[in-house]
Formats: C-alpha cells, structure tokens, sequence
C-alpha cells in the first residue's frame, strides 16, 4: 500500500539524473532542465533522415565522461525535409519553465520559447561541446529556420545546400546564419530530454515531546534509495531488552500524540504500511528502481512489544527516498 501510493503521488515526475552526474548548481532538487551541446565531431549534412543525426549526436553523449552519466535520450537539433526541428525535440509548447543548459552548466536559456524567439538574446552562446570545451568550429548543422521549423534550405535538400548557424552566436544566428554545401563537415547541436536534479536520501531522527528513547537506528547497509532495501534496525541495548517482537511503522505525515504508557506516536497512521522484524534483525523495505520514487517523503517509528505484550514506542526517522 505505502509503495503503490508513494509511487502514485510521484507520477509526474520525468527520468532523474544518475547520482554523481553534473548539474545545474543553481537549481534544487527535483527541479527539471535540459542539456544542449555541440559535438566535437563533425559530419556532411546530405542525409534528409533525422535518425542519421540522432545517432551521431547520441553516439557521442554516450561516449561523453559526463553526459553519459545522464538517464536520458539526446535528439539531434536539426530539420530535415520532413522534421521541424522544433518538433522533433519537443520544444515546440512555447513555454519557459524548463530551463536550457550547456554542459558547463551555464544557462543558455529559461525555456523553448526564449530559445526559439528571434527577438531575445540567449543569455550565453550555445558553443560548449559533449566534453566541456568550447566548439573548434564557427559553424553547425541546423537545416533549420530561426523558429525551428524546415524553412528553405534543410539537412538533406534537393538543392546541395544547408541551413548552418554559428554557435558562438547569442542571437537567432545560433540556430540559422547561412547556406553552406552539404558536402561540408560541421558538428551539430544535440539536446538532452527533460532531467530532473537528483534528491538525496535522507534520515532524520526526531524524538517528539514528551521524548521517546532513541532506538530506531537509520538504515544499516543502505539508505532509502531507489533500487535497494532500506534496513533500519531497533537497537535493544537499553530500549525493551526483553521485547519478543519489533514493529516497524510508516505513514505519510509526522504527528506528536503523547499516550500514556506507550510513549508519543509520531507518525500519522491514517495509511499505516508495517513492516515486522525479530529483535535483533533489521527491517526490510525493498524501494522499486523507478526514479519517479525520488523525493517521496514518509515517517517511520518502531513499536517494541516485551515479555508482557505491552508495546513501546521508539523515535521516529523523517525519510526522504533518493538515488545513488
């Protein structure tokens, strides 16, 4: 029930970058972006099929020491006869809540309208390439229009020539400056889809009011992280010595209840998960490998039952789900 449910209310969520990957210094966590570069190599633009300079761009992102760290797919910033490219890299909506960054981290703009606006300036140039470094080349395959779409001289066209732009630019000639033969060899722009900055797992202890005895321990092998069993365990040095049973409960939201003989309740128990474990063993809470998990939050406190079946209440631990 609470994995179904937290998995629920993370549904909106979009692919996470990997832990340790580069991002954005200026964004929190499970705020979205995107990534666009140059690449370091070069190529013709005679081909009028798209998956041709999909591939080259993707080759090198995953070829990339960084971007390759990133869970995403890379499209290739071109038009062809038959693809906008605006379209085909879903930048298309118009809006500006998903910001545009260079692998640098450098925000090239705050969203597709601004990027494709022939009227606003990019707030950098658009020229670092896959590995860090700014692009060798003054121009690069685009086959598009200033707005994105085919216009008249796309990658591929009958006529021999090539729409190029200037990635040193920060105006429109970014994406459209020319008509060069396709015979040329230039890089081209290749954009990331939409990331989300990572979350990190988290376990706080809290001993509410009146206190309970700190004796729910954080997880033992492995924090709450997508794809591994998170592992708390109630330390019994001091706390219910003879207890038969431990009980390890979950909801949604944090309270503070004080009742009598068994200590403060600390967690909501409207969506109660439990979890039982003997003393001495840690629990085990399997978290599913699926990134949309990133960033849930949930309160877990233990109840210990003794000799007698009178059960004890330890701290709670405010849990946050993150990835490696």
């Amino acid at each position: 029930m609470l994995l179904k449910t937290l998995l629920a209310a993370a549904l909106a969520i979009t692919p996470v970058l990997a832990q340790g990957a580069p991002y954005p210094s200026d964004l929190q966590p499970g705020a979205r972006f995107r990534i666009l570069f140059v690449t370091e190599a070069a190529r013709d633009g005679t081909s009028a099929d798209i998956a041709d300079y999909d591939a080259f761009v993707r080759a090198e992102a995953d070829a990339s020491p960084s971007l390759s760290l990133l869970a995403t797919n890379w499209r290739a910033v071109a038009s062809t006869p038959t693809v906008d490219a605006k379209v085909h890299t879903g930048t298309d909506d118009g809006s500006n809540d998903i910001p545009i960054y260079r692998p640098d981290g450098v925000r090239i703009n705050d969203g597709y309208a601004d990027l494709w606006n022939r009227y606003v300036a990019r707030l950098a140039a658009p020229e670092v390439t896959s590995l860090g470094a700014r692009s060798r080349y003054d121009r690069v395959w685009s086959g598009s229009s200033v707005w994105g779409l085919v216009g008249t001289d796309p990658l591929g066209a009958a006529t021999g020539l090539a729409r190029a732009g200037i990635p040193q630019a920060t105006i429109y000639t970014w994406i459209t400056a020319n008509n060069l033969p396709q015979t040329h060899r230039y890089p081209l722009f290749g954009i990331s889809d939409v990331v989300v900055v990572p979350h990190t797992a988290s376990e706080t202890v809290r001993l509410g009011s009146p206190a309970n005895p700190e004796a729910l321990l954080p997880g033992q092998t492995s924090g709450p992280v997508v794809g591994h069993t998170w592992d708390p365990i109630v330390d019994h040095t001091n706390f219910v010595p003879d207890a038969l049973q431990d009980h390890l409960v979950l909801g949604f939201a944090s309270t503070n209840l004080p009742i009598p003989g068994l200590g403060t309740l600390l967690c909501d128990l409207r969506l109660p998960f439990t979890i039982v474990a003997t003393p001495g063993q840690a629990f085990g809470l399997p978290l599913p490998n699926d990134v949309r998990l990133a960033g849930a939050a949930f309160c877990a406190q233990a109840v210990a039952i003794d000799a007698a079946g009178a059960p004890q209440l330890t701290n709670a631990l405010d849990v946050i789900v993150g990835q490696r």
